[in-house]
Parts: structure tokens; sequence; C-alpha cells
């Protein structure tokens, strides 16, 4: 008999249940990576073969979680699993006490509320912006 599959926090399963890991020399600017549980945008991504010794990939790259700059060196050869993320549309709404309220804009549906630090916050635009 199968194993029942697994569903993500919102009760959809998973696009992929298992991570994708792919070697270091792979990822390019804008490739987003999961690091000890935590999420990550490349900025740079540069690979270095010196002269003499082991060929080696220099990250740069931004927590998503709270903006922190990071910078990671792999051989060329190591394993970094990179993240599956599905961007969508939302339309901030509302900002109460239990949070920030969005609308995605395909499915005209609410999210739950959001909680965030002062690092991300979403842009807000000043009453001149439309």
């Amino acid at each position: 008999m199968p194993s029942p599959r697994r569903r993500g926090p919102c009760g959809h399963t998973p696009i992929e249940e298992d991570p994708v890991k792919v070697i270091a020399s792979s990822l390019r600017k804008g490739n987003i990576v999961d690091l000890d549980g935590k999420l990550y945008v490349i900025l740079t991504a540069e690979n270095i073969h010196p002269g003499k010794g082991t060929p080696v990939t220099q990250l740069d790259m931004r927590r998503i979680s709270d903006g922190v700059k990071s910078s990671q060196r792999y051989k060329t050869t190591d394993q970094v699993e990179r993240a599956q993320v599905e961007e969508r549309s939302y339309q901030f709404m509302y900002n109460d006490g239990e949070g920030f309220h969005f609308m995605n804009m395909r499915t005209t549906s609410s999210s739950p509320p959001m909680r965030t630090s002062s690092a991300t916050r979403p842009n807000t635009c000043s009453p001149r912006c439309r």
C-alpha cells in the first residue's frame, strides 16, 4: 500500500517532495537556495579557477526572511539545495492587530494574516502613488 502524500502548510501537495540538489557551479544570480532551513536569493555567483588548487564557487546571497547578506564559498562539485518557488501576485489590503492582509489577484481570495518585522515590511506607496 503506497504511503499517503504529504501536504504543504496550505493543504496543497508540494510541487516536489524531494529537495532539488544541484552542483554549486550551476547556481546563477536570482536563484533561490535553501541553507539550514532558510531561503537565500543569490546576488552574485562567481566560479574561481585558481592556477593551483581546487576550483570554487563564491556566492553572495541575501536571506529572504530578514535581508541579512551572507557570503559562502563552495567547491564547484559541492551539492546545494535549490528551492522551488512559485511566484504569485498579491494586492495589499490592510494591516490590523493580527498582521498584514493580502488578496490573491488571480483568485480574489484573501490570504491569512502575515506578521512581519520592520526589515521585511512590504513596500507601500505614498498617497501620491497609484
